[in-house]
This record gives structure tokens, C-alpha cells and sequence, in this order.
């Protein structure tokens, strides 16, 4: 079975996004109360990390769990283009079409509101 996680790249985000907010493993371990040995390893991808302690990491490091996980992230500009794409390459040209005349309606439109089940 092959191993759909891939905890290389995993280990390499959480240290590209440690390093950017500068701090360091020691600091880290401290404040998670991880063993500098373990972390090291995670980082290195000797070891795999409970879903939990990947929670924790994330979370100190400000980095969307999704993100960690699969190095794309839903705040991203490109995440809703390819989005798009998925779902549109899927269309037959009916529902292209359907889409196009849609998004044009919604370009022209001001939205005053958007309903979100309560009552403002």
C-alpha cells in the first residue's frame, strides 16, 4: 500500500514556515512541549507525526492545517481559479454555457447582501 501522506513534504512546509517567522526548534519544543529530538525528526521525515501534534504545529505556526497537509492552501488567490477550472472542465457545453451567462449576471449585479441564515 502505497503511503498517501507525504510526511517529507510535510516536514519541509513547517520548516520553511518556522523559518520565516523566525523561531527557532528550541522555541518551538518549548512552547509545544515536544522533545527536540522527536520535532527533529518530523521535520526530517524520519518520523510520522500524530494528527494531533500536526494540529498543534500548524496552529503555532499560523499555517492552515490544509495547507500543512497538502501545500495548498484555500486563502490563495489560485485556490478558487482552479476550483473553477475543476468544476468547469467537468461541464458539457450547456452548463459551460449556463456558467457564463451566470457569472456574468453575478458581475453586474450589486450584491447588497449575502444570506447566511440569519437575520441581520
Amino acid at each position: 500500500m502505497n503511503n498517501i501522506i507525504d510526511y517529507k513534504k510535510i516536514g519541509n512546509r513547517i520548516k520553511q514556515q518556522r523559518k520565516k517567522l523566525d523561531i527557532t526548534q528550541e522555541k518551538i519544543c518549548n512552547d509545544l512541549n515536544i522533545s527536540l529530538y522527536h520535532y527533529s525528526k518530523i521535520e526530517n521525515a524520519r518520523v510520522s507525526a500524530s494528527f494531533e501534534t500536526l494540529v498543534e504545529i500548524a496552529n503555532y505556526l499560523e499555517l492552515e492545517l490544509t495547507c500543512l497537509l497538502t501545500g495548498i492552501s484555500k486563502l490563495e488567490t489560485t485556490y478558487f481559479d482552479n476550483e473553477m477550472m475543476a468544476i468547469y472542465s467537468k461541464c458539457d457545453d450547456q452548463q459551460k454555457q449556463l456558467i457564463l451567462e451566470f457569472a456574468k449576471i453575478i458581475i453586474n449585479t450589486e450584491i447588497k447582501s449575502i444570506s447566511t441564515g440569519k437575520q441581520v
